[in-house]
């Protein structure tokens, strides 16, 4: 039921594990699954495919998609503009599912995707933040990226970024005890600059290829913009 991988190293006192859950192969509907799937976040207008399923021993015809107050259930999805089917899976499992291609606009600023079956008594839901193209300074999105997990002495990208509706020249990297800023990034091995967006908005970043080593066993990345009072942090584990 519960599967475990370990590998380890004894010369170097090193391991790993993996864990797998194993199903009933749904035999019987003590163990329905649901999936769900719908963007983290969106900007304003754009489109995307969200969907609804769950997988049991049989097709659910009572299954429901709620997005927005709108209602397609598997039944009836054609007037709501989704579509629902099921496949059999190699197990003798069925999915049923109900899908479509939507627009986020701008009454959708917090969108939830519930899925239910009424049949089975599950659901699940899914929110998705949509952006409005930060045409001000009200909603300005900060972006990070460092590796999530790395060897000891490895080299990697890592950068910190701002999307908003100007340069802003307050942007900070913080890497280990190192402060990168946007107009000083001279010396710290770091570079800074900006570009324009299609929508009119400006994404300000500052950039580097560093290297981790064993004073950095969890190193920390944090973003900060002192003018739009907004950070984000990210963390890497060093093996």
């Amino acid at each position: 039921r519960y599967s475990v991988l370990r590998c380890s190293s004894p010369y170097y006192r090193r391991y790993a594990s993996a864990y797998t859950r194993v199903y009933s192969n749904n035999t019987n509907h003590t163990y329905p699954m649901m999936h769900i799937r719908a963007p983290s976040s969106i900007d304003y207008g754009d489109s995307s495919s969200i969907s609804c399923a769950i997988t049991a021993d049989n097709v659910d015809r009572t299954l429901q998609l709620n997005w927005n107050n709108k209602t397609a259930s598997y039944n009836a999805p054609d007037s709501t503009g989704f579509y629902s089917s099921y496949y059999k899976n190699w197990n003798g499992s069925f999915t049923t599912y109900i899908s479509g291609y939507v627009r986020f606009n701008s009454s959708d600023r917090y969108s939830v995707l519930r899925c239910s079956s009424p049949y089975y008594r599950r659901y699940a839901s899914a929110y998705t933040r949509v952006y409005s193209n930060n045409t001000n300074h009200t909603d300005p999105m900060m972006h990070t990226r460092a590796p999530s997990s790395i060897g000891y002495g490895d080299s990697s990208s890592i950068s910190c970024a701002i999307t908003a509706d100007k340069v802003d020249r307050t942007l900070q990297l913080n890497w280990n005890n190192k402060t990168a800023n946007y107009n000083a990034t001279y010396g710290t091995g770091f570079y800074s600059s900006y570009y324009r967006n299609y929508n009119g908005s400006v994404t300000t970043y500052i950039s580097g290829f560093v290297r981790f080593n064993s004073s950095d066993r969890y190193s920390v990345l944090r973003c900060s913009s002192p003018y739009y009072r907004r950070y984000k942090s990210a963390y890497t584990r060093v093996y």
